[in-house]
């Protein structure tokens, strides 16, 4: 009988374990989920913003940033989608992130890379207080600073 006793005890911690790194999995995946929410929020709002009022008018999406400077565009895009997503995403945007929506909003540089200039850009941004760092998957990102 004792030995029955045991191994229902080692059984139900088990089970206790198991569903401990269960709950941690499910936890990890809403944070996921938040995280690509807020993703489509923003770029539902820019495709608002970029649609054309007309048939003659041509969609802003390929000319938002196409007259402006790096600094002001990497600027514009963290405030615009802090905008679009009520105070911006949690864990801000990473660099590549920055330079996929300053192209598709018309940004064109001759650099060949684009990741150091707008990395040196956020970073003085940063220190300026015009926005604020985060964390993201391990690597440093870059939000609104004020909430919206």
């Amino acid at each position: 009988m004792p030995d029955a006793i045991e191994t229902a005890k080692l059984l139900r911690d088990s089970k206790l374990q198991q569903m401990r790194k269960n709950d941690s999995e499910i936890n990890q995946l809403q944070r996921d989920n938040e995280e690509l929410q807020c993703h489509v929020d923003a770029l539902e709002q820019l495709l608002k913003e970029v649609s054309p009022g007309s048939p003659d008018q041509p969609a802003r999406l390929f000319s938002k940033y196409a007259n402006m400077s790096l600094s002001p565009a990497v600027l514009d895009m963290i405030e615009t989608s802090a905008r679009a997503e009520g105070g911006g995403t949690r864990l801000g945007f990473l660099v590549p992130e920055i330079i996929e929506a300053l192209l598709a909003g018309g940004f064109e540089s001759d650099a060949k890379e684009l990741y150091p200039s707008v990395y040196s850009v956020a970073m003085r941004l940063v220190k300026q207080g015009k926005i604020r760092e985060g964390k993201k998957d391990g690597k440093r990102s870059f939000m609104s600073k004020q909430p919206f």
